[in-house]
């Protein structure tokens, strides 16, 4: 600290502060993209919070986020995300002034994970910036060969302090198997498709009749006909 500084300020935890000194009120942060809770439902990374000295040299700290209560069923879920239907940022690189509200970060989802291999079956919190999903959200669960959505279609705001809670809809999943033998599940995969990564693999397992109409879909991963 310079000898003759006038101003103070703080970030809590430590690694959440960013590179760059504070410029015009505002404190540069990384907010964790990727966060990690084992004993306890929210990691404590994702608590991020930010203060500058009075007079006296007292901290007050302010949180920068909000959190999204979540419910795992089952005790084989290896990750949870959660992301904006229309690419809205909610982690990574951001400024955050001293009432906590933060300029747009980089990054567009935020993970969770267990500090062991799988969840233990009961509720969590995703932590992230504070921000409005105009078009709705969706979380996205990862287990060994399947994957599970839930979304939202309609607008949900993140206020700073704020939180919003899916444990009612995210207490019963419809997993999406790496191969697909029904209906549903092809239906399903094709509406989630933008979810899954250009190294996935699915694979249709049998012959699927389709009743009603179909719709065709832009796929962003492997999809192995396996001859059917």
């Amino acid at each position: 600290v310079d000898k003759d500084a006038t101003e103070f300020y703080a970030v809590y935890p430590y690694s959440a502060a960013g590179e760059s000194l504070p410029s015009e009120g505002l404190v540069s942060i990384k907010y964790p993209v990727v966060q990690t809770v084992g004993t306890s439902a929210v990691s404590a990374d994702a608590l991020v919070c930010v203060a500058k000295a009075d007079a006296n040299g007292t901290l007050a700290f302010k949180n920068v986020g909000a959190l999204l209560k979540i419910h795992v069923e089952g005790d084989d879920v290896t990750s949870v995300t959660i992301k904006g239907k229309n690419d809205e940022f909610v982690a990574g690189n951001a400024d955050a002034s001293m009432d906590g509200v933060t300029t747009e970060s980089d990054d567009t989802s935020v993970t969770l994970k267990p500090s062991g291999e799988f969840f233990a079956e009961g509720d969590y919190y995703i932590g992230m910036l504070s921000v409005e999903f105009t078009e709705g959200f969706t979380v996205v669960y990862q287990k060994d060969a399947a994957k599970a959505f839930v979304s939202t279609d309609t607008p949900v705001d993140f206020p700073r302090n704020g939180g919003y809670d899916i444990t009612e809809s995210t207490s019963s999943l419809s997993w999406i198997p790496q191969t697909i033998t029904t209906e549903a599940q092809l239906r399903s995969f094709a509406s989630a498709s933008a979810f899954y990564g250009k190294e996935e693999v699915i694979t249709i397992g049998n012959d699927i009749a389709l009743e009603g109409a179909w719709t065709p879909f832009e796929l962003y991963c492997t999809l192995d006909g396996n001859s059917k």
